[in-house]
């Protein structure tokens, strides 16, 4: 306070007069937010750069939805809220009022508060492959990252590890879950990363085997009990003319068409599971002829119109042809269809003979026989006596 003095001079005859007036000063309220900061999403910001004089009541507020941990402290904590994060600032503001009823106006002051975003990453939704194929991930994000990572616990090998889309090459006979990690770092002053995983599934690729050539006799079946399938998810049969007793097992029974023969290949087709492909396999099946052959009828003949010409036999589908008898006689040539048979002697006395005429087919098929009787008449003789 400061003392105003007034003077009345006097004229030589009245005396002086003094007065005083007291004036009183008072410093007005004066407060300081504090310089404009920078955060990291996630964390708070300590105000201990705030300042305040002359002041009775202070307040803190925000333009936010964030909020202060003791709003009437000089230096409070601010959290920020969803939409301070959302528009990457927000600011904090300071007031204060005068003390004790002192008339002097009150004060404010303002900071901005920037928000970094942190990183996010997604490494996509899991995925699977079959095991002799790259996977590549599709469908990864990330975000507000100043770099990122893939690594992985698999026996496979990752490639492009540094972007949004490496590729998964799985490991030798390596099946089941593998685990993509994706990892972003934060942008510099923020520290910190962000992670995501994705399941990739290896799923074994599918394997056929027909099994070995083999061949069987016209008329018979074949088991293809050789045949092998694994990793599957059906097999199919197809092929030749006949038919499989069930086109989806692995060892069905063939039985060939009606007058299939020769070459026939069959075919085993192992469809993958998830995203393998089909493979297949063939073997070829010969299908032997079976002969069919007639030694004839029986027949009958007079001893004087031997030999005999078997006239009546008949072959089809046979290699080879060979006769036989169960007596002593001769064919001209038993491998002949139609051989003449010259009967012995002992044949004629015996009256009948068994010719056999046996055919040689395929390898798998068994050789076929049949038989015809040959009767020898003899010849009528007379004798008159003496």
């Amino acid at each position: 306070s400061r003392g105003r003095r007034a003077v009345v001079w006097n004229d030589g005859v009245c005396d002086t007069l003094k007065d005083f007036v007291e004036v009183t000063t008072y410093e007005p309220c004066d407060v300081e937010a504090g310089p404009d900061a920078t955060i990291c999403e996630g964390s708070a910001h300590f105000l201990s750069d705030a300042t305040a004089e002359n002041c009775g009541t202070l307040m803190w507020g925000t333009t936010g939805s964030g909020y202060f941990n003791n709003p009437s402290q000089l230096h409070p904590v601010y959290t920020p809220g969803p939409s301070d994060i959302a528009a990457g600032s927000v600011v904090l503001y300071l007031k204060c009022s005068s003390c004790c009823g002192i008339p002097c106006p009150g004060d404010s002051s303002a900071m901005i508060l920037t928000i970094l975003p942190a990183a996010t990453a997604q490494a996509g939704a899991d995925g699977q492959v079959c095991r002799n194929l790259a996977y590549t991930v599709t469908g990864a994000f990330a975000a507000n990252y100043s770099e990122v990572l893939w690594t992985h616990n698999g026996t496979g090998s990752l490639s492009d590890v540094t972007t949004l889309s490496p590729t998964y090459t799985s490991g030798t006979n390596e099946t089941g879950p593998v685990v993509l990690t994706l990892t972003a770092t934060n942008i510099a002053p923020c520290t910190g990363q962000a992670s995501d995983q994705m399941v990739l599934t290896i799923i074994p690729e599918p394997s056929a085997n027909a099994g070995p050539d083999a061949s069987v006799c016209q008329g018979g079946v074949y088991i293809l009990s050789a045949a092998s399938a694994n990793n599957f998810s059906t097999v199919t049969w197809s092929g030749g003319t006949g038919t499989f007793s069930n086109i989806h097992a692995v060892n069905p029974v063939y039985t060939p068409g009606v007058g299939e023969t020769g070459n026939v290949t069959l075919t085993i087709m192992a469809a993958g599971n998830g995203s393998c492909a089909s493979v297949s396999d063939n073997m070829v099946l010969s299908i032997d002829t079976r002969p069919v052959i007639s030694a004839g009828p029986d027949a009958a003949v007079c001893e004087d119109l031997l030999p005999y010409t078997l006239t009546g036999a008949t072959s089809s589908g046979a290699t080879s042809i060979l006769w036989t008898t169960d007596g002593t006689g001769t064919f001209n040539d038993p491998t002949l269809v139609n051989p003449v048979y010259t009967p012995s002697q002992s044949d004629i006395e015996d009256v009948q003979v068994v010719l056999t005429m046996t055919a040689t087919g395929g390898p798998a098929c068994d050789d076929v026989v049949d038989r015809m009787v040959l009767t020898i008449w003899r010849q009528a003789t007379a004798f008159a006596g003496q």
